[in-house]
């Protein structure tokens, strides 16, 4: 995945398929989308990383359930960046992306 260009889109409720195996989607929101083409390129390989995991759902290891008004989402972890991701079915659906301080705000 690295060196992939991340398409734009207009429509925020639109999502980009990342790629789809054993029946499992995963796809970027529109915000988490334009999240990762802002980060620098060493980590966004490393976010590919964590999407290249999740296309294994449900075995994916450190998917964390959160909890309280996150109740329904999971995070995967990084070093200091987090990815937000709610499962629908067999659809894994990114939400956000990016570095821990604020993540959760």
């Amino acid at each position: 995945m690295p060196g992939r260009s991340i398409p734009t889109c207009r429509d925020p409720f639109d999502f980009f398929v990342i790629r789809s195996h054993n029946s499992v989607m995963v796809r970027l929101t529109a915000t988490a989308r334009e999240q990762l083409s802002e980060l620098p390129k060493s980590i966004r390989g490393r976010i590919y990383g964590l999407l290249e995991r999740l296309e294994k759902w449900p075995d994916v290891s450190g998917a964390k359930p959160l909890s309280g008004n996150r109740a329904g989402q999971y995070r995967l972890r990084t070093g200091d960046f987090r990815l937000l991701f709610r499962v629908v079915n067999k659809l894994v659906i990114v939400e956000q992306i990016g570095h821990r301080d604020k993540f959760y705000e």
